[in-house]
């Protein structure tokens, strides 16, 4: 049987410069490369499952430059149905600025861009497509709002995935009712807190929970993916 994989995610392109080590605030300092890569969490999973043999549409948000028809054509020669991507008008696509040391040491500016107007709306006119999927697969660098209204239309369709990175505060514990799998990387899990709870954790409300919550180890590995290569993280 096929399966039909449905990403509700983000699409980022990362401009990145290598150096020796990264400058100090007010610094200007010589690189020794660029590279232009096209990524972001949501783009990463579907072009993955797409390799792996599975039906893949993303459903996202890309602004209207000329990185957007690249982004598009690349995700097509990647057999991703790009139909739900939709072309915001007058706004940049999401990037991400990254400087990296030859130690391996980063930083990195996000600018999200078209990727937060990913609305609720464009998850309603996409209602057919999730019900009909057989994952769900959802992440954090999308609107929570869009996210909701995704794992909402699919409850009862299938397997529904939520990767909780980046985190973010405030999520709507309906998220954690509605999803089957929610994950995060080992780094961002805050588990260990809770030695330090009253015995009142038996009272919470086990409707609040999803059916199976997943801890990945954090290994460090390049974030984009080109035509020839693909990761997530």
């Amino acid at each position: 049987m096929n399966t039909n994989i449905v990403v509700l995610g983000s699409c980022m392109i990362d401009f990145t410069c290598y150096a020796s080590r990264l400058p100090k605030p007010g610094e200007t300092i010589l690189g020794n490369e660029f590279k232009i890569k096209y990524g972001g969490k949501g783009a990463n999973q579907c072009v993955s499952a797409a390799k792996l043999g599975a039906t893949t549409t993303l459903i996202g948000s890309l602004g209207s430059d000329n990185y957007a028809k690249t982004y598009l054509d690349i995700l097509k020669k990647e057999n991703v149905n790009t139909t739900y991507i939709q072309i915001q008008k007058d706004k940049q696509s999401g990037i991400a600025h990254i400087t990296v040391a030859s130690n391996g040491e980063n930083s990195i500016v996000v600018v999200p861009g078209a990727n937060d107007l990913l609305s609720v709306d464009q998850v309603i006119h996409s209602a057919d497509l999730i019900k009909n999927a057989t994952v769900l697969l959802c992440q954090f660098e999308s609107p929570l709002d869009a996210t909701l209204q995704a794992l909402r239309i699919h409850k009862g369709h299938g397997l529904s995935i939520v990767n909780g990175s980046p985190v973010v505060e405030n999520i709507h514990p309906e998220i954690f009712q509605l999803c089957d799998i929610f994950c995060i990387n080992e780094t961002e899990d805050d588990d260990d807190d809770d030695d330090d709870d009253d015995d009142d954790d038996e009272d919470d409300n086990n409707e609040s929970k999803c059916k199976v919550a997943a801890i990945y180890q954090d290994i460090p590995r390049e974030r984009e993916w080109e035509s020839a290569s693909c990761v997530t993280r």
